[in-house]
């Protein structure tokens, strides 16, 4: 089993749900993951060691102080698995339908984003593809299941 290490707890299962979408049972090794805050600018750090070398990639994204803690530790989620599936995505050349998302229905994140105003609902595709990694085929499902949902609200 692939295990990933961080020092981050609150992140921690996250991060290895999505390991365990890349690798399941079939491979045993650990990931390393370090996430550094410097003011309002987030680092995630990956590395893995093998046979002597070492894989590393550190991602960086800014997340306002002025948002509430709510949504700091959501957006410093979406942004660790996102640079996550870009370290595996890219080492193992494999790309999942769903990209990023573990642990959350689709259209239940899609509504909430057009809700809160992080997207409109006529770029939720180009949204889900670009921020999460959704597959084409996938992120244009969405819309088609949402819009009976978002016309028909009372």
């Amino acid at each position: 089993m692939v295990v990933l290490k961080s020092n981050t707890e609150d992140l921690q299962n996250d991060l290895q749900d999505l390991v365990n979408l890349f690798y399941g049972d079939e491979k045993s090794f650990e990931i390393n993951h370090e996430e550094l805050v410097v003011g309002e600018t987030h680092y995630n750090r990956f590395y893995i060691e093998e046979e002597n070398k070492t894989l590393e990639k550190t991602f960086e994204r800014s997340i306002s102080s002025a948002y509430s803690p709510l949504k700091i530790k959501s957006l410093r989620k979406r942004y660790a698995k996102v640079a996550l599936y870009d370290f595996l995505s890219k080492k193992e050349n494999k790309a999942l339908p769903w990209g990023s998302l573990t642990g959350i229905r689709p259209t239940k994140l899609a509504r909430e984003l057009i809700e809160n105003g992080e997207a409109k609902d006529y770029t939720i595709t180009e949204f889900l593809k670009n921020e999460y990694r959704v597959s084409e085929q996938k992120a244009k499902l969405i819309p088609r299941i949402l819009k009976p949902k978002m016309y028909n609200k009372k």
